[in-house]
């Protein structure tokens, strides 16, 4: 799907990403790391699809120097404001509640993930997640894991 959007349906927010990914890593959209495919449904959030928000916070992250530490509530906002005008906004639940739960679950993967820890009520970036030199070494890892 990456690939796909990424060179035969570019729209401007992908080309941007992939630009930004290309400038930041050196590597295409398509050879993200794993954690930031959304492997656990969630409720629908975004007017864009998970992943692309995903690659969006890694790649904010990726600016940051390692064990830098974020404070709750400095974490969600710079998680809020990627893609922030893609948040969709339901009618019949406040609009945090949504947001909140995504963002607790992105939080909780990438502690999983061991890209940052939580220390007392702060967030610290530890490792950098692994971008992949080739996009089907990935899906071999993938069917292997499986």
């Amino acid at each position: 799907m990456l690939k796909k959007k990424q060179y035969h349906f570019p729209n401007k927010e992908i080309r941007k990403l992939s630009l930004t990914a290309l400038k930041l890593t050196g590597h295409a959209l398509s050879e993200c790391p794993l954690v930031c495919h959304d492997l656990i449904a969630s409720w629908p959030a975004m007017s864009i699809p998970m992943i692309i928000w995903r690659i969006g916070v890694i790649l904010e992250i990726e600016k940051f120097p390692l064990f830098y530490s974020w404070g709750d509530k400095e974490w969600k906002r710079l998680l809020m404001k990627v893609n922030k005008s893609n948040w969709l906004f339901p009618g019949c639940l406040p609009p945090e509640t949504i947001r909140n739960i995504i963002i607790n679950q992105y939080t909780n993967e990438l502690i999983a993930f061991k890209v940052i820890c939580r220390r007392d009520n702060h967030l610290i970036l530890i490792h950098r997640p692994r971008w992949f030199n080739d996009s089907q070494l990935k899906l071999q890892l993938v069917k292997r894991r499986s």
